[in-house]
């Protein structure tokens, strides 16, 4: 029986966690958890399942090049270079990031914020994710998990890529990959439908949005859910959790830049 989808939805930020630990050994290691999802930094022990999602034909036919990678050794060499970004001693988050259901510790694919061809401060986004869980929501969950909160949060950090702070994050789809365009849709990401850029040799639409405009979304969803909460509050109605936090000092950075 397949899983029932979320409502497609940004998360609000009572519904995710986002950690950064620093280690000696490891480096950096983050874990983003969501009501479903468990997001964490790629390390060699994914290259059993890395392996198996990038070699399924049917799963790369929309994903870069449109074609399986069978070569081991290529996944290989790709975990090895995000490990080793991972455990750089200049932290880098922007990096490879390996998802897992929670209930059954089940892998399930990769969202990557790496770094792009505009430059310094500008990140690329991609996701992939096994046929089987398609059509149900983990797509929105994790982008939404790594765009509205991972990366509020780097911000946040004054994190750098390649020496400058986040500006803005990018991505490319295929115009005919309707699902793919939604998730990007609904993650605060816009597109010029009339400008097509062709990348691997099929046409895309390229989706941007900037740190501002981040910002706004977060300081909205933010708002509304302090609304929510004061309503409950106001009305004696039972709080369902205690992991709302709104931070203060980001909104109050944004509101300065204005």
């Amino acid at each position: 029986m397949s899983a029932q989808p979320m409502e497609t939805k940004k998360l609000k930020p009572s519904e995710v966690t986002v950690s950064f630990v620093h280690t000696e050994n490891s480096g950096l290691i983050v874990r983003i958890e969501t009501p479903r999802l468990l997001i964490r930094s790629v390390t060699e022990r994914d290259t059993d399942n890395y392996f198996n999602l990038f070699s399924d034909f049917r799963v790369m036919e929309k994903y870069a090049a449109g074609k399986p990678i069978t070569d081991r050794s290529l996944i290989e060499n790709r975990i090895k270079g995000w490990v080793t970004r991972w455990q750089n001693k200049v932290p880098d988050p922007f990096n490879g990031l390996a998802i897992f259901k929670k209930d059954k510790s089940e892998f399930i694919g990769h969202v990557v914020i790496g770094r792009s061809e505009e430059g310094p401060g500008i990140s690329e986004l991609a996701y992939i994710f096994h046929k089987e869980f398609w059509g149900q929501g983990y797509g929105s969950e994790a982008v939404s998990a790594v765009v509205n909160h991972y990366a509020i949060q780097i911000i946040k950090k004054s994190y750098k890529l390649d020496g400058a702070e986040l500006r803005a994050i990018i991505a490319t789809t295929r115009i005919e990959h309707e699902r793919s365009n939604k998730i990007l849709k609904l993650a605060g990401l816009t597109t010029e439908e009339d400008k097509i850029n062709e990348k691997f040799g099929a046409k895309r639409f390229i989706y941007r949005v900037d740190s501002k405009r981040l910002l706004e979304i977060y300081m909205n969803l933010c708002s509304a859910e302090s609304q929510f909460f004061t309503h409950q509050r106001q009305n004696n109605e039972p709080i369902t959790t205690d992991t709302l936090s709104i931070d203060e000092n980001l909104i109050g950075r944004h509101t300065s830049q204005k």
